[in-house]
């Protein structure tokens, strides 16, 4: 058990290490924001709990709002099937009664 606990400790300070040298990125390969966190993933996940991207085309969507503008289209629409594929994944994880990754039962 000790050991176990020593190697956890050298595990977590090589993380905080590499985490100190290499921090995140701003901005992806091909040249526009990171997706994760930004405020065009939290307006898209505000439009879509509005059941907007249902009445609307990825197309009408996308020039709906500021925030989108910075992502192309493609990347965009990507995002919408992403958000639509965990939503599902959220709801088979309820009708399953399992917990789902944030660790809370919905």
């Amino acid at each position: 058990m000790k050991r176990d606990l020593r190697r956890a400790n050298e595990d977590r300070r090589r993380l905080e290490n590499y985490l100190e040298s290499h921090p995140p990125h701003s901005y992806t390969e091909h040249g526009y924001p990171e997706w994760e966190g930004s405020k065009a993933q939290e307006q898209l996940r505000k439009d879509m709990a509005d059941n907007l991207h249902e009445v609307m085309l990825p197309l009408e969507l996308w020039c709906l709002r500021e925030e989108y503008d910075y992502y192309p289209l493609k990347v965009f629409r990507d995002h919408i099937y992403q958000e639509t594929r965990t939503k599902k994944y959220y709801n088979y994880l309820k009708v399953k009664g399992k917990k789902n990754i944030r660790g809370k039962k919905k």
